[in-house]
């Protein structure tokens, strides 16, 4: 006989929790293929619950009453098939969500019944009523006989409850507690209309049980003890697998969070419009939070060649201090996603990722077949990045040298369009070494992509310009031909004159102002997604604000810094003679035009 076994309840995927203790079980099996309170179970998760756990559904059971009974049905399956689970001397219930704590783990022994208490400032009666409503109340209580309802009306009266159905017994209380139970909630279910409840108060039966539960708790004469809930809602880390078995078809990996929820869906759209192959887009988001209403947006895009999936990073993420992952400026942690890629995309060859804040102008099976000639990864050199090195900006190179400890500095290359190849990844552990590397760095100065050029500098395939044009150089530097070398300086003017795809990198977003250049490119598709109303709206509703409070911290430093060089070159033109006061002033003039530039 084992001496304990808790079962965990789930009706959807999640963390699994299974060993000699706990054993996992499917609520609510036979009606899985009906819609729920969370939508419908889709093919791949239901698998997930088949393959991994017992269903509720087997021997003696009410599974099909899982709509009203919710996580009861499990427990009238564990009473009524007790051998299938060795016969334990101890039984525990939870949820997938709702934990006992460890404390309560380790003091089973000492006691017939762990369970989680709760008070309030009201009765337990006020609470269930505020929630549920009274009908359902009166309703019940007439359902049971005079001595029953004295004695629940008693407890209901009391400010101190136990909830969630969660607990550990002794076997003998287990079976007690369950002849207790269900004998009284079969009656109310006979007797109930469910036709005249709210959607909400359809699950009656599975709330009247965890009054009865604190009842029979407090009204017998058994030991007792009392720990708290925790709440630990994890998905599963599932690897995703492709949505089509076509050799052709494209699988695209975004990154995104609520906020960019809207900008992500222009970026789609932008896509489907220059499918002109046909061919089958599999796009998986790598969901940071997106909200349940986003999600329905983003998916009125989906098409029978164009799949919209999203991951949720929480597992991925729970295994790590939030505080490694290093931020700064406008980045979010969202950004640190692509480390897990090959994790998640185990079953791919090949993965394209791209940032939100971009339009693809091109059809991308250009991109996507590509052959990277045996390099890990395909990206575009950063053009900002060799600027500020032909300049030594910021003391760039010693950075790159000496922080990122790379060998070609030249080869710096831009992350928000990525190929990857999956399987080169996999075999020198990608996630583990981005993670490290990003440990070392500490606090790179753009994130993830520090942390990507350091570990591949040399294994790179560089890709044209074309399909990844950071539209923001010449904005920011209107003298961009004395900062780039003479071939870098033509083919980033031939890759922004005829753009494959559009990167909207930097601070200033053409959301918030259309009008900066390249901006058309992004609205023209903007106005065929489901957030163009919203997005228009919130656009028109922005007050006019000053340069220096729009403008990123970014352009306030550079502003600052050329405002005192305009000064400065001022004050020379003046105490100066001849050709050097000469000089100065085409110097004050040159930088007095840069800073109107700027504030347009």
């Amino acid at each position: 006989m084992s001496e304990i076994k808790i079962l965990v309840g789930y009706h959807k995927p999640s963390k699994l929790y299974k060993s000699d203790i706990f054993v996992p079980i499917h609520l609510g099996r036979a009606v899985a293929s009906q819609v729920s309170k969370d939508g419908q179970l889709n093919s791949k998760d239901y698998q997930w619950l088949l393959e991994n756990m017992i269903g509720d559904d087997t021997g003696d059971n009410i599974s099909q009453l899982n709509r009203q009974f919710s996580e009861l049905t499990g427990i009238y399956w564990a009473w009524k098939n007790y051998d299938k689970i060795g016969n334990p001397e101890y039984i525990g219930f939870m949820h997938y969500r709702r934990h006992l704590s460890r404390e309560a783990l380790a003091s089973y022994k000492e006691y017939e019944i762990i369970a989680c208490e709760e008070s309030y400032p009201y009765t337990l009666k006020e609470q269930f009523i505020s929630v549920h409503g009274e009908n359902p109340y009166i309703h019940f209580c007439e359902t049971l006989s005079s001595d029953e309802r004295t004695l629940f009306e008693s407890y209901m009266n009391q400010k101190e409850g136990y909830f969630y159905n969660i607990f550990i017994m002794k076997k003998d209380v287990f079976f007690e507690y369950c002849s207790f139970l269900f004998d009284k909630l079969f009656k109310y279910h006979e007797k109930t209309n469910y036709s005249e409840m709210s959607y909400y108060n359809q699950r009656m039966p599975g709330f009247m049980a965890e009054r009865l539960t604190g009842q029979f708790i407090t009204q017998f004469n058994h030991t007792v003890k009392s720990f708290p809930v925790e709440f630990k809602e994890e998905e599963e880390k599932r690897s995703i697998s492709p949505q089509y078995q076509n050799e052709k078809s494209i699988c695209i990996c975004f990154a995104c969070d609520d906020k960019y929820a809207p900008y992500l869906t222009v970026a789609l759209q932008s896509i489907k419009r220059n499918n002109l192959s046909g061919t089958n887009y599999d796009i998986c988001i790598l969901d940071g939070g997106i909200s349940s209403v986003n999600k329905r947006k983003i998916e009125f895009l989906k098409e029978s060649n164009f799949s919209v999936r999203f991951v949720d990073m929480k597992p991925f993420l729970s295994d790590y201090d939030e505080t490694l992952f290093s931020l700064n400026a406008h980045f979010t942690i969202s950004t640190y996603f692509r480390f897990f890629i090959p994790q998640i995309f185990s079953d791919y060859e090949r993965i394209l990722y791209l940032d939100c804040d971009i339009v693809i102008h091109h059809d991308l099976n250009d991109l996507f077949f590509t052959d990277m000639q045996s390099k890990s990864i395909g990206a575009v050199l950063d053009t900002e990045m060799q600027r500020a090195l032909f300049i030594n900006e910021g003391n760039m190179a010693t950075y790159l040298e000496n922080t990122l400890q790379m060998k070609n500095p030249s080869k710096y290359f831009q992350a928000g369009v990525l190929l990857l190849d999956i399987k080169k990844l996999q075999q020198v552990n990608f996630t583990k070494k981005c993670l490290e590397r990003l440990q070392q760095i500490q606090t790179p100065k753009y994130v993830d992509q520090c942390v990507l050029n350091s570990l591949f500098d040399g294994d790179i395939f560089f890709l044209d310009q074309k399909w990844n044009v950071e539209w923001h150089i010449p904005y920011y530097v209107p003298v961009l031909d004395r900062q780039l070398k003479p071939q870098l300086y033509l083919d980033y003017m031939e890759a922004r004159n005829n753009p494959f795809i559009i990167h909207f990198s930097g601070a200033i977003k053409p959301w918030n102002d259309c009008s900066v250049e390249l901006s058309e490119y992004w609205w023209l598709y903007a106005r065929e997604t489901p957030f163009y109303e919203m997005i228009l709206t919130q656009y028109t509703q922005k007050e006019h604000q000053p340069f220096m409070v729009k403008a990123s911290i970014c352009e306030m430093r550079n502003y600052v810094k050329k405002l005192l060089s305009y000064y400065r070159y001022k004050i020379l033109s003046k105490i100066t003679f001849g050709k050097i006061r000469k000089h100065y002033k085409q110097k004050r003039k040159k930088v007095k035009t840069y800073l109107k530039d700027m504030k347009q």
